[in-house]
């Protein structure tokens, strides 16, 4: 048995996930498992279309377009957001390890994000102040924050959690690397360029100046045994990961807050499609 950590309605909970043969052996105890199409309210034991079991969050409606019969649901699980009825089939593993809790799709918030025209927006101005400057200022992170999410209470704080996924910083990397290129700077001159100050630190007796260039090295290789936030195990980095690892992190903000439940619109739609699973619980 898996076990989600979370926060659900500014609450810490944790979530039990159970496996298709799990949901057997907790059904023996007297437990009854239901489709999670056909939840209905909190606290109610689901299995997902691949079998696995969890425990119901929340379940909100009904809903439906005016004049018509409010059919329609949002049932809350610990890994995602779904609405039922609907043609939407919900697999765990999909989900899991994503983090994004209020999504009603499996792919990450991240890979959606990055697609945002703001998203662009902002990385694109971050990553001309990186290239200007070498480091953005706070008063440089305000201004950004309010183009990259002028609806937020405090900007400057959305768009640094935004620089923290790893996503975004490869993001971040893919531009600076653009940029760089087009004022004739390529990655095999810069690392050319350290190589010959390590040398030339060694040659002077600044050992120091080329200890601090090897560390630039074994950062790029992966060799000094540090993990870059949200960054997944690879085999294998690329150059973008390499100048990805050295951006700046903000570690002192606090991860990513929760959407707002209230603030969710439900599509108005006719579609009279019901799922039926192929088994009951």
């Amino acid at each position: 048995m898996e076990t989600i950590k979370r926060k659900f309605r500014k609450k810490n909970i944790s979530c039990p996930i159970y496996t298709p043969d799990e949901v057997k052996e907790v059904q023996k105890t007297g437990i009854s498992f239901i489709h999670w199409q056909k939840a209905r309210k909190k606290g109610e034991y689901v299995v997902d279309d691949a079998g696995y079991g969890s425990k119901v969050l929340d379940v909100m409606g009904p809903y439906g377009p005016n004049g018509k019969p409010k059919t329609r649901y949002v049932v809350y699980l610990a890994y995602c957001r779904a609405f039922t009825p609907s043609r939407m089939l919900i697999n765990y593993e999909n989900y899991k390890g994503k983090g994004d809790y209020y999504s009603t799709m499996a792919d990450d918030w991240a890979g959606r994000e990055k697609k945002n025209k703001r998203t662009k927006q902002a990385v694109s101005l971050y990553a001309s102040v990186m290239l200007e400057k070498g480091r953005a200022t706070e008063e440089d992170l305000e201004i950004i924050g309010r183009i990259y999410r002028p609806d937020q209470k405090e900007p400057k704080k959305t768009f640094k959690r935004l620089l923290k996924n790893h996503k975004i910083k490869m993001m971040v990397a893919e531009e600076l690397k653009k940029l760089l290129s087009e004022h004739g700077i390529t990655e095999g001159e810069v690392i050319s360029n350290y190589k010959n100050i390590m040398e030339d630190a060694y040659n002077n007796r600044q050992f120091g100046v080329a200890k601090n260039v090897n560390d630039i090295f074994a950062k790029m290789l992966h060799m000094d045994g540090g993990t870059v936030p949200n960054k997944p195990a690879l085999t294998g980095a690329t150059a973008d990961d390499d100048l990805a690892a050295l951006l700046p992190s903000d570690e002192s903000v606090d991860s990513m807050e929760e959407m707002d439940d209230s603030e969710f619109i439900i599509e108005n739609t006719e579609e009279n499609f019901v799922y039926e699973p192929k088994s009951d619980y």
